[in-house]
């Protein structure tokens, strides 16, 4: 209280002597605060005149700019456009098989399974017959001599064979015969050969099935020594040697093993010299 009357009597005295001076402008700066002051001490802008306005550029508000979306409906740049790879479709694998049945299989009670089989694989010959000279002479000189044309002819050509008791020794016969002419084969499988010859690295897969009837011979084949390119496989059904033939399971293997793709060739490797 007593600083606010000093304040005004201050102020008073103050008053009293400007109108004794007669000084106006000293009387107006003492009441009014200086413009150009207050607005530099407050941060604001200097008022201008009109014509100073006039001069000063209108200043525009900052928009970021924002990527623009492309939608499927406009064409794209050709610069944008990156070249894409043509696929090349893989190249068909022409396939022949030989079947070559069982003694006295030209009976439709005994050959019948192989005869079901033959059915469901696409350019397959099924070979029956009576007696084993008929087999071992005729028959496998045939398959053999058509297997070398077929090879001659197309290279990339896949051999499957497959044979059951008897049969199944014709087909290890043919197989090692085609070794020798360095001719490959897709697809070895036996079925209860009694006396098969072994399977030599020419055969990419070979499969062999035995049964557990009374009236099988439970035999398997072998691979030939050295040999660890074939990809081999023995399985041991519950059937009889007759029935064996026609079991699912070994329908389902061939079918699978005579489809099934070949490992991609390993590059060639450059040996510096």
């Amino acid at each position: 209280m007593i600083f606010k009357r000093i304040s005004i009597l201050s102020m008073s005295l103050m008053v009293s002597a400007c109108v004794s001076s007669g000084n106006d402008d000293v009387l107006k700066s003492a009441i009014e605060p200086d413009i150009n002051t207050s607005s530099a001490s407050n941060g604001q802008v200097t008022e201008v005149s009109s014509l100073e306005v006039a001069s000063v550029p209108e200043k525009r508000p900052h928009l970021r700019e924002t990527s623009r979306i492309a939608f499927a409906s406009e064409e794209r740049a050709v610069s944008q456009v990156q070249a894409v790879e043509p696929v090349l479709a893989s190249k068909p694998r022409k396939k022949k098989t030989y079947l070559i049945n069982g003694l006295a299989s030209s009976v439709e009670s005994i050959g019948y399974g192989f005869t079901n089989l033959s059915k469901k694989i696409p350019n397959s010959t099924l070979h029956n017959y009576a007696s084993f000279v008929e087999s071992s002479t005729l028959i496998r000189s045939k398959v053999t001599r058509e297997i070398k044309a077929a090879y001659k002819n197309n290279p990339d050509i896949e051999i499957n064979l497959i044979g059951i008791s008897f049969g199944a020794n014709i087909v290890t016969w043919i197989a090692q015969d085609l070794n020798r002419k360095d001719i490959p084969i897709n697809y070895l499988a036996t079925l209860e050969g009694p006396a098969m010859a072994r399977i030599y690295e020419n055969v990419r897969l070979a499969d062999n099935f035995s049964c557990t009837g009374l009236n099988c011979f439970r035999t398997s084949s072998k691979l030939s020594w050295g040999n660890k390119k074939t990809e081999f496989s023995a399985f041991k059904i519950k059937a009889g040697h007759i029935a064996l033939a026609n079991h699912s399971t070994v329908h389902e293997r061939i079918l699978s093993q005579i489809n099934k793709p070949k490992a991609p060739a390993e590059p060639a490797q450059y040996v510096a010299r």
